[in-house]
C-alpha cells in the first residue's frame, strides 16, 4: 500500500515538471520581434509577469545551453502583451551562459526555451513555463520563427 502511494506522489510531482527540467505549470509562446526570437506567456488569462530566469536550450545530441540569464530581485515586470527578446538583460541580471558569439541561431534547429516567472502580485515565487520553437528560412530572405508548443519534433524543417 505504501509503494502504491509514494509511486502516485512520484508520478503527480513528475506531471508538474517542464520537459527541461524545472517545475512547469505552463506553455511559453515565442515570437519574432525587431528580427530575433521573442519569449511570451502563452497563458490567455496572464496579466503582467515578473521574470527571474530564462534559458534556452539546443536541442541537438547532445543538448547544450545556448543562453542562460539569471535576475535577482526585484524582478523585472513584462506587460502581458510584451516579450523577453533573445539576449536581453536586465539591471540586475547576471548572463550565466553568454549568447555563442558570432554564431547565430541555427535554422532548422530546435531550441526549448523555460523560463521562471511569477504574477505581479503574487507572492509565490517559481511557475516555469516551457516550450519549443525553431527558425525556418523565409520566402524573402532572413527566418521566421516557428513557435511549436510543447512539440519539438514539429519544426518543418527540423529531421
Amino acid at each position: 500500500m505504501k509503494a502504491g502511494i509514494v509511486f502516485v506522489m512520484a508520478l503527480a510531482v513528475a506531471g508538474c515538471y517542464s520537459i527541461l527540467g524545472h517545475p512547469s505549470v505552463g506553455t511559453t509562446h515565442t515570437i519574432g520581434k525587431n528580427g530575433v526570437p521573442c519569449f511570451a506567456l502563452a497563458d490567455p488569462g496572464w496579466r503582467d509577469w515578473r521574470v527571474g530566469f530564462i534559458q534556452v536550450i539546443e536541442e541537438a545530441q547532445p543538448p547544450e545551453v545556448v543562453w542562460e540569464v539569471g535576475i535577482d530581485a526585484p524582478y523585472p515586470v513584462i506587460n502581458k502583451k510584451d516579450c523577453v527578446a533573445w539576449g536581453q538583460t536586465f539591471d540586475n541580471s547576471e548572463v550565466r551562459v553568454p549568447m555563442p558569439q558570432g554564431e547565430r541561431l541555427k535554422t532548422g534547429q530546435v531550441y526549448g526555451i523555460s523560463m521562471m516567472t511569477s504574477p505581479v502580485g503574487d507572492d509565490r515565487d517559481g511557475r516555469g513555463y516551457s516550450g519549443y520553437f525553431c527558425l525556418t528560412e523565409s520566402p524573402t530572405g532572413g527566418w521566421e520563427v516557428q513557435d511549436l508548443g510543447l512539440k519539438k519534433d514539429a519544426c518543418p524543417v527540423a529531421q
